[in-house]
């Protein structure tokens, strides 16, 4: 087990990621980065959640104000060739976590990368001792959620014991595997502006992506269907 105080770096996803996880990812385009307040992948992750969430309502959910909540916070997201594709943010309290954001970009729509971040979740709750995980789902992402066990409870709000049962993640990722195994790794394509700095080669124009998430001011669940219609696909 792993406190919260101790994820000081991206080394930490190498300790407690599974090794099935880890080989998942490796045979794949993708990889699996924790995302800190300063990382390079804050400003695509955004852009990634400004494609989803209305103007109004956009800067509740960006991870700066996640980084600023009073409860203890973790972002992932999955980039290939430098583009993030897939974010999960969530918080961590006292024996338990909340699923504040899941999104997958368009582009990677029955990718499973959906499945690998929830994967991924599941590997850091589990080595936080968190025991559940809550989230809020609108109707879109039921089944999706409840393949992977949880149940749901009053008000959309879906629940599971954490860690989740081994054979229902080991079905998750030989389905990921199946998919990409065959595919070689890119190096992640850069460039430069006038003044050095690194800049994402990332279509900022507005994509459609899944989406589950609760009220991240006050803690409260909110279905994401009475704010917002663009989320249309499922985060596989």
């Amino acid at each position: 087990m792993i406190d919260y105080d101790d994820i000081e770096d991206e080394g930490f996803m190498s300790e407690v990621l599974s090794s099935k996880l880890k080989e998942a990812i490796s045979s794949s385009p993708f990889e699996l980065v924790l995302i800190f307040e300063d990382s390079d992948e804050v400003n695509d992750a955004d852009l990634l959640l400004e494609s989803v969430f209305p103007k109004d309502e956009v800067d509740d959910y960006r991870l700066g104000t996640l980084f600023c909540s009073n409860k203890q916070p973790l972002a992932i997201a999955c980039i290939s060739n430098g583009i993030v594709y897939g974010v999960a943010t969530m918080t961590i309290g006292k024996g338990e976590a909340e699923l504040i954001c899941l999104a997958v970009d368009k582009e990677k729509r029955g990718s499973k990368v959906g499945s690998v971040l929830m994967v991924a979740i599941n590997d850091l709750a589990s080595a936080l001792k968190v025991e559940k995980l809550s989230l809020i789902s609108s109707p879109n992402g039921f089944h999706f959620y409840e393949s992977f066990g949880f149940t749901e409870m009053p008000m959309q709000v879906f629940e599971v014991q954490i860690p989740i049962d081994k054979e229902t993640v080991n079905g998750k990722l030989i389905a990921f595997e199946q998919l990409h195994s065959t595919k070689k790794r890119k190096r992640p394509c850069e460039t430069s502006n006038e003044k050095g700095d690194r800049v994402k080669r990332r279509d900022t124009k507005q994509r459609d992506v899944t989406t589950f998430f609760s009220d991240s001011k006050g803690g409260n669940l909110i279905n994401s269907r009475q704010i917002y219609s663009s989320t249309s696909v499922l985060a596989k």
